[in-house]
């Protein structure tokens, strides 16, 4: 149950109300991701001629409606008002459900701990306070009926015969309700207080799912596929690199002489696939130039997933270039067509919380650079569903730590095609640096750019980033930040030791 069945029963506005009628104004509501490329003017147009009053137009981001933490305030975060227009008549009944919980602590006071929705069951669970029935072992019986027969005349008075349209009971319990739950009023317990904690671990459903569960269309489901339909990503990006290094040449080593600044064009594509609910596959390939030199590589992520909670998977990815090394022979710098490979493979997780997401990836590189482990760690924020700050460091063979920043920025481009632009920034020691930017094309269903990578297409980042390690070869693949390499040819017997 999630954002899906509203942006299916009502689009794009979803609710027409009246949040001050003194000021003589309407408010339509709309999902800024079901919000047309050119707005919405032509039907505002409709709505005010109908009404005979301006209309104000509210784009609402997804995850903004998600993270309302009760029915009582996810009407306030809408300035619900008086409702004109509610064609799922979601709101409406949240309306009812409010005034029962606000009526019903009115009458019995601190004896409500609680008032809950569960939307599967279609039942309102009210959760009395132990205090004020029980003295020592006995139960107050006949303060509880009275109770239980205020309950009940106050749930009509609220809602009427028509609230037993969409509500099958009305509980009364002592305990925590025994699934997932929703707070009607917001002096209720959110899920994971104390009270509801103990109960079970699915108990985070969202405020707008419990409220859709009114609407008569949205039924329990499963949790989300890992991947939600075959899709990809095509990134072009451009940029430089810096892999600067100073040190005493040895003889047969590969060498750095001096500031290495190199410039950057790569092509990365990406195809997600579901293997199964739960599980999911996506193939990275890439091929670009780097000072006129070739690099390319493939990648491969296996992995599960749940876009309400987060991804753990498997890594494997292959870079390779062709580039003219330096080699010191002992008299002087000679350059040598070589080409090296590095090879990695790993663990990668996500966790998502609301608007936050943790990425991680970890692993062993191995090949002709330097042997050695990798790690990085991200914390992602969208302020927008549309919008992704990144920042976090990264330890890499041959370099150290690192620290990163990136963003993210995603907008329709067709009907099945979205269009983001990215920039990536990695500093590291010795004044080395790696800067990368471009354009990244979304193929598949309609959504915003959260929703994209949770479920659908993995970023590529960590591929990327071991690309570009790839890429700077003279810093990362010839032990140029140690001195020496083991993988380098021997010097050259023309020009070599001794010989002038």
């Amino acid at each position: 149950m999630n954002i899906n069945d509203l942006q299916r029963d009502a689009k794009p506005v979803f609710l027409i109300s009246a949040p001050d009628e003194a000021a003589g104004r309407l408010e339509a509501h709309t999902l800024a991701a079901l919000t047309p490329k050119g707005g919405i003017r032509k039907e505002l147009r409709d709505i005010s001629a109908r009404h005979g009053a301006p209309v104000r137009h509210r784009a609402h981001a997804d995850a903004a409606l998600e993270r309302t933490e009760s029915l009582e305030g996810l009407l306030r975060h809408l300035k619900c008002g008086t409702i004109i227009h509610d064609p799922t008549e979601v709101f409406g009944r949240s309306k009812c459900l409010v005034a029962f919980a606000n009526a019903l602590r009115a009458a019995e006071g601190t004896a409500v701990h609680g008032v809950y929705w569960c939307g599967d069951w279609r039942t309102v669970f009210v959760v009395l306070s132990a205090a004020s029935f029980v003295r020592g072992e006995k139960i107050n019986i006949d303060r509880l009926a009275v109770t239980e027969k205020s309950i009940k005349a106050t749930f009509f008075d609220a809602c009427g015969e028509a609230g037993l349209g969409y509500v099958e009971a009305v509980r009364v319990t002592f305990a925590a309700p025994p699934v997932a739950v929703t707070p009607v009023d917001c002096r209720s317990e959110k899920p994971g207080s104390k009270i509801v904690r103990k109960v079970s671990k699915r108990l985070g459903v969202s405020v707008l799912g419990a409220a859709l569960g009114l609407g008569g269309a949205a039924q329990a489901e499963e949790s989300k596929p890992a991947v939600s339909d075959v899709n990809g990503s095509l990134s072009i990006m451009g940029g430089a690199f810096n892999a600067n290094s100073q040190q005493t040449a040895v003889p047969g080593s590969v060498v750095n002489v001096g500031d290495t600044e190199q410039g950057l064009v790569a092509v990365v594509g990406s195809i997600t696939v579901p293997l199964g609910h739960e599980f999911g596959a996506q193939v990275d390939a890439a091929g670009g130039f780097t000072r006129g030199n070739p690099i390319y590589g493939a990648g491969l992520h296996v992995f599960w997933r749940d876009p309400d909670i987060g991804l753990a998977g498997l890594t494997a990815a292959y870079a390779g270039t062709e580039q003219e090394v330096p080699f010191f022979n002992g008299v002087s710098v000679v350059t040598r067509d070589t080409q090296r490979n590095i090879g990695r493979v790993g663990l990668e997780g996500e966790l998502y919380l609301g608007q936050f997401s943790i990425l991680a990836h970890g692993g062993y590189q191995f090949g002709d650079g330097e042997d050695d482990v990798y790690a990085r760690l991200n914390l992602g924020y969208y302020p927008l569903d549309d919008v992704m700050l990144r920042l976090g460091a990264e330890y890499m063979p041959g370099v150290g730590m690192a620290g990163e920043a990136g963003i993210e920025y995603s907008q329709p481009f067709t009907d099945s095609i979205a269009m983001s632009f990215y920039a990536d920034v990695s500093v590291h020691s010795h004044d080395n640096y790696r800067a990368l930017g471009g354009i990244r094309f979304y193929f598949g269903s309609d959504k915003s750019l959260i929703r994209r990578h949770r479920e659908d297409d993995p970023r590529p980042d960590g591929f990327i980033a071991g690309l570009a390690n790839g890429a700077q070869l003279e810093s990362y693949f010839g032990g140029a930040t140690s001195g020496t390499s083991s993988s380098a040819p021997p010097p050259d017997p023309y020009i070599g030791y001794g010989r002038f």
